[in-house]
């Protein structure tokens, strides 16, 4: 098996401070075989959580509503931010409550993953939880205005297929989350 290195960062300047949304940095590197690499761009963003929640019924907790990126309604699981210094599994609890009205009594880890190989863009969390029942009113503070609906897991995976999740991040959860299962937590990143 071949023996392969990090690059080495030799320089690197900020380019676009969006706190604490967004930073743009231009960076200088060194390849492991004497090659320069000038202008290389890495995006430095919030890690987050996002989570696959069932309730007893076996019905998952999603949101419908606008994301600005894509330019159209999609259907979503919760998520959400994580504070600096945050802990992950602390930080989608907190978000389930404030975008749902929800808890959850069975919690499990379905990894970590950096978004974009190669300039980061944050890494997400994914939960999977189970005996989630309403507790409060959603009261997450968002823009966005959010319609709670419980799917049948079966017809989320239909809605999956339809496009109608179509947010690369909680297409993955879904999958992560049917096909690990019983078999969370799992360990990856860091």
């Amino acid at each position: 098996m071949k023996d392969l290195a990090p690059w080495t960062v030799t320089g690197e300047c900020l380019l676009h401070d969006g706190s604490p949304w967004l930073q743009l940095f231009e960076q200088s590197l060194a390849l492991p075989d004497g090659q320069e690499v000038e202008a290389y761009f890495r995006v430095a963003m919030r890690d987050f959580a996002i989570m696959y929640v069932t309730t007893p019924a076996d019905d998952v907790l999603t949101l419908r509503l606008y994301r600005h990126g894509p330019r159209r309604v999609e259907r979503a699981l919760p998520g959400g931010f994580i504070d600096d210094g945050g802990e992950p599994l602390e930080a989608a609890q907190r978000e389930l409550l404030e975008e749902t009205g929800f808890r959850a009594s069975d919690w499990s880890s379905l990894g970590s993953y950096v978004m974009n190989s190669n300039y980061g863009c944050g890494r997400c969390y994914a939960f999977m939880a189970s005996g989630a029942e309403q507790v409060a009113e959603p009261d997450s503070g968002d823009p966005e205005d959010a319609e709670l609906c419980l799917i049948p897991r079966k017809r989320l995976l239909q809605h999956l297929r339809d496009g109608d999740i179509g947010i690369m991040g909680h297409a993955s959860v879904i999958a992560l989350a049917q096909v690990l299962g019983a078999n969370a937590p799992v360990r990856t990143g860091h």
